[in-house]
């Protein structure tokens, strides 16, 4: 059997062991299928006969800020928890008609500042409880009084 197909069983095998691949040396320069005189040219020559790689443009990275839902708050009985509504429009799959459709997240509200009807903005934390995971960033409208 030859080196490359040992080589192309023993790669097989370890794949399907999960380990990585042995390290391969590289082919000494008399056994390539290369003649003499293509391994004889000078580098020069080939590097001006190669294209020129397209340039891109610079990858402008925009800061990602956490991620934040606007809703409306359901309920605020609870103690520093509120329940609050996330609308969101949905296209149906057949029609393509958009459809209203309702998210009820519990979020932590440590100092009570919310009441129902006040359009608030949540974020993602560390989960606070069993179903509480989001917390109050921002009061954005409250309520009007009744």
């Amino acid at each position: 059997m030859s080196a490359t197909k040992t080589a192309t069983k023993t790669a097989k095998k370890s794949a399907k062991k999960g380990k990585a691949p042995p390290a391969q040396a590289p082919e000494p320069a008399a056994l390539t299928a290369e003649p003499a005189e293509q391994a004889a040219e000078p580098a020069a020559e080939t590097l001006e006969q190669a294209p020129a790689a397209p340039e891109r443009a610079p990858r402008v990275e925009e800061p990602r800020g956490a991620r934040t839902l606007t809703g409306r708050v359901v309920s605020s009985k609870m103690q520093k928890t509120i329940a609050v509504e996330i609308e969101r429009l949905v296209r149906h799959p057949a029609y393509g008609k958009y459809i209203r459709r309702t998210t009820k997240l519990l979020a932590h509200d440590e100092n009570g500042a919310c009441r129902e009807g006040d359009l608030v903005t949540i974020t993602p934390c560390r989960p606070v409880s069993r179903h509480k995971s989001w917390r109050l960033l921002e009061v954005v409208e409250k309520a009007a009084e009744r």
